[in-house]
């Protein structure tokens, strides 16, 4: 009763047994069409996702081409000045995909547009103005793409712009550089990549607007596939899309945020996988049929054999690798009792397999652990050798990165204190940075640092591991008393060649550091050397260049040194000055644009020599300049050669004003023509009046010797006038004009010098308006008087006669101020400010009629501003002219004394 219930018992244990792997068979199949389902979606990911990375790296050659033309153009101190036509023209032949480029400014301006169409100099705006991407490029300061853009003139096909910005040395952008990226090609690429006539190629951008696709569905161009294809859903990260009548992969773009899909109708993308079902359920089918009479006949002839199997399969689960299947006392077929030997043989070999793993287990444990250790050990060396090499490499002021240096110490080797030594150039070692964080240090002084391990290091050339101090307290002076246990490690720096100085690294500890500590710090000091270098380099080339700086600020002559192609590299503030820049010209400037406020013919072409005139290494002079402005002055220029280590960069271009100098020149020929044509009508007159007396002296009556004796006493005084006058203006000139002042009252003086121009002048009318309160005046009055004796000819001379010629005086602001007015023709208005000139002489109708040399209005204004005073002209042609000096009072006065 007992076998026949366990008989039934098994049949339909096996009856469930046969059915299980019938199920098992039939869900493999059904994962299989899973598998077979989920690899096809794989399948579209995966290309969806090389087609995105091709459209990526497409972009991003053309986005790196606009970023290295960028960094090239912000070189230039001034881009606008290079050919940036030219530039961009070459940027688009050899990258065919950018259609368009421009150079633009911080106004959100064209400068420059490639092709050459009639954008140039036009403000962005619409979709490719300052919302789209200018805006964010001046804010973040980094390479920016624009939305999508439909068909324009360019292309005729979408394309997208990338933006790069020109920064300046405070990290400001100053201009920007645009590139249209042509996508008008993208659809016949993805159709090259449609595997089936039912399959969909989508690009889309940010905005799930369409870019190009390939398939056999119409788009409307650049339309919206958010709510038609779901494709918002996508933004969230899923490899796959799913509707409900398609199926696909998706991929985003790294940079751009542009997705691709690649899509199929769920007809076809299920056909294969409904035959692997029908597969599925007749192989589900035969298999639960074949278990069921499997099972039939294994219950009549497996029942105790099987419950030994279990019971024994029972205690092997429970861990009991010990268990063993017995033989039942009933007979058994002879596989039966094979597969009890085949258990019992395989429970004994898990048993030692469970012992071997175990063991290895535990020995791998062991050594994961260990090598992580050490992992992670390296890593940190390496991001702290890093970070150090970081801070200092291209620092020229290396003293702000000694710290960083010592810091770099600590991190590296896992010293308690860094130490960074140089030598200066005496050979002494100087502390440059010591970091100690939480350990009270005491800074060595210099006699100590000169005989400590740092200076073994330097002097032997050699790294130095102590691995304790006690050992070898001599080299460590008195702090090795308070850190007895301490350990050390250095290396020597070496610059050129040389050792400059030493890293040390101090541990609390004995025995901290090995020789893998030596090779790192050998590592960071063979960063810090070169910076050292550079550093020491930098500071040599820096005095060089201020000591130059120096030399040529302080000289009196300008100096412009001006590359081949006439572009100015330097100049000092004497160039500066002379050439009336207003303040020094930029490197880079073109000769010619230092002249461009002067009027007339540019004479940067008399400033640029010819190359063969200094081929012979002389220099050479140029041509005098006249430069512009209400002080006309002239300027000297030479130019010489400069040679570089045997070649020619250049030229430089030595101006000195030689104002002073060209009017003594033009002085002393006027002189020479006026005085000789002056001095030659007297000359005439005495010896032509001699010659008669000394001929016809006795047949002459009384009245006629004494004209002729008269004529010559005239002629004579007029000589002696010449002659003191031009004595006069050589030593204004010069500035050897000496005054004999006194306090005295200056009514006497004009009515003395009234009197004697009555005498002078009996057919004119001399009036004064003199007030009785005039202060005293501090002047030599024998100059004084020649002033108003040149003022009172002079308007006499130019007066009709009967003419009345006033001279009047009044007290203004600490001065006394005369005037002489006549009644006569008067001075042109472009005459006023010539008529003190030397060796002037006005175009008026009676000039041609009057004697003189032109020298005595020259001489009245240097004797005036000799004094300290003013002298200046008024006229009205026809009404005559007012001429004005002032000299000082010899006291303060109250303002406002009149006539």
């Amino acid at each position: 009763m007992r076998e026949r219930r366990l008989q039934t018992y098994l049949l339909l244990v096996l009856l469930v047994a046969a059915t299980v792997p019938s199920i098992i068979v039939g869900g493999s199949e059904l994962m299989g069409v899973h598998a077979a389902y989920e690899r096809a979606l794989n399948e579209q990911h995966a290309r969806a996702k090389a087609l995105s990375d091709d459209v990526g790296n497409y972009v991003a050659v053309h986005a790196r081409a606009v970023r290295t033309l960028a960094r090239q153009l912000e070189t230039a101190p001034d881009p606008t000045t290079l050919d940036v036509q030219r530039i961009l023209d070459t940027m688009r032949d050899e990258y065919p995909g950018i259609v368009g480029t421009f150079l633009g400014d911080t106004l959100g301006n064209t400068l420059v547009f490639s092709p050459q169409f009639d954008l140039t100099g036009k403000p962005l705006a619409g979709r490719n103005g300052k919302a789209a991407y200018f805006e964010p490029l001046m804010r973040t300061k980094k390479m920016v793409y624009s939305d999508v853009i439909p068909g324009i003139v360019i292309n005729n096909g979408p394309l997208v712009t990338m933006v790069a910005p020109l920064l300046d040395q405070q990290g400001e952008v100053r201009y920007f550089i645009s590139g249209g990226l042509d996508l008008s090609k993208l659809s016949a690429w993805l159709a090259a990549h449609q595997v089936h006539q039912d399959e969909e190629i989508l690009l889309v951008d940010n905005r799930n607007t369409l870019i190009a696709h390939a398939g056999p569905v119409q788009y409307e161009p650049f339309a919206n596939l958010g709510q038609e294809l779901h494709i918002q859903q996508l933004r969230t990260g899923s490899p796959w899309w799913e509707s409900d009548s398609h199926l696909g992969g998706y991929a985003t773009t790294a940079e751009l945020n542009w997705g691709v899909a690649i899509i199929t109708p769920r007809a076809a993308f299920y056909a294969d996988v409904i035959d692997s079902l029908e597969d599925a359920a007749l192989t589900i089918t035969l298999a639960l049929a074949l278990g069921l009479t499997l099972a039939w006949l294994l219950a009549r002839t497996m029942n105790a054999p099987i419950l030994a199997l279990m019971k024994a399969a029972q205690a092997v689960r429970n861990g009991n690798m010990q268990a063993r299947a017995e033989s039942p006392r009933i007979s058994m077929p002879k596989e039966m009792a094979e597969l009890h030997d085949g258990f019992n043989e395989m429970v004994g070999v898990l048993q030692k397999h469970q012992t071997d793993l175990m063991q290895l287990n535990a020995t791998l444990e062991e050594r994961v652990e260990e090598r992580t250790h050490q992992v992670t050990r390296r890593s940190e060396e390496l991001a702290a050798l890093n970070a150090t090499a970081t801070a200092i490499t291209g620092i020229l002021d290396l003293g702000a990165r000694m710290d960083e240096i010592a810091r770099g110490i600590l991190r590296l080797v896992g010293a308690d204190v860094g130490l960074v030594v140089l030598r200066d150039a005496a050979g002494e070692l100087n502390l440059q940075a010591l970091e100690a964080p939480g350990i009270s240090w005491r800074v060595p002084a210099r006699e100590e640092l000169n005989r400590s391990m740092s200076a073994r290091i330097v002097a032997e050339g050699q790294p130095v591991l102590v691995p304790d101090v006690a050992v070898q307290r001599q080299s460590f002076g008195r702090w090795a008393d308070d850190y007895p246990h301490a350990s050390v490690c250095g290396v020597p720096i070496r610059a050129d060649g040389s050792v400059v100085g030493a890293l040390v690294g101090i541990s609390m500890h004995s025995n901290y550091f090995n020789e893998h500590s030596v090779d790192l710090l050998s590592t960071l000091a063979g960063q810090v050397g070169p910076a050292v270098s550079s550093a020491w380099l930098f500071e040599e080339l820096q005095d060089q260049w201020s000591t130059l700086r120096s030399i040529t600020s302080s000289m009196h002559e300008g100096l412009l040194l001006v590359a081949p192609d006439h572009t100015v590299q330097f100049a000092n503030p004497a160039a500066a000055a002379l050439l009336e820049l207003g303040g020094l010209p930029p490197s880079g400037t073109s000769l010619r644009s230092l002249f461009a406020h002067w009027a007339g013919d540019n004479p940067a072409a008399v400033l640029t020599p010819a190359t063969e005139d200094l081929s012979g290494g002389a220099a050479i002079s140029l041509a005098d300049l006249e430069l512009p402005g209400p002080t006309r002055r002239t300027v000297a220029a030479s130019a010489f050669p400069v040679f570089t280590e045997g070649t020619n960069p250049g030229y430089g271009i030595l101006l000195r004003d030689v104002t002073e100098e060209r009017q003594l020149e033009r002085f002393k020929d006027e002189l020479l023509a006026n005085v000789s044509h002056e001095l030659r009508t007297p000359l005439t007159t005495i010896l032509g009046n001699a010659d008669t007396l000394r001929n016809l002296g006795d047949g002459l009556e009384p009245e006629e010797r004494n004209e002729f004796l008269e004529g010559i006493a005239e002629e004579s005084r007029r000589l002696k006038e010449l002659i003191e006058g031009v004595l006069d203006m050589s030593r204004i000139s010069s500035g050897a004009l000496q005054l004999d002042r006194t306090a005295d009252a200056c009514q006497p003086l004009i009515r003395r010098a009234l009197k004697r121009a009555r005498g002078r002048w009996p057919q004119h009318q001399f009036a004064a308006e003199l007030p009785t309160n005039l202060p005293l005046v501090h002047v030599d009055f024998r100059r004084i008087d020649q002033v108003l004796d040149n003022l009172l000819n002079n308007a006499a001379q130019y007066s009709p006669t009967g003419s009345i010629i006033t001279v009047s005086a009044s007290v203004r602001s600490g001065f006394v101020q005369t005037e002489v007015c006549d009644t006569g023709v008067g001075i042109q208005p472009e005459q006023l400010s010539r008529v003190f000139d030397r060796f002037y002489r006005g175009s008026s109708a009676r000039a041609g009629r009057t004697r003189g040399t032109g020298l005595g209005l020259s001489i009245c204004r240097g004797i005036v501003e000799a004094h300290g005073g003013k002298i200046w002209a008024e006229s009205s042609p026809g009404q005559g002219a007012r001429i004005t000096f002032t000299v000082p009072v010899a006291a303060p006065v109250t303002e406002g004394a009149n006539s």
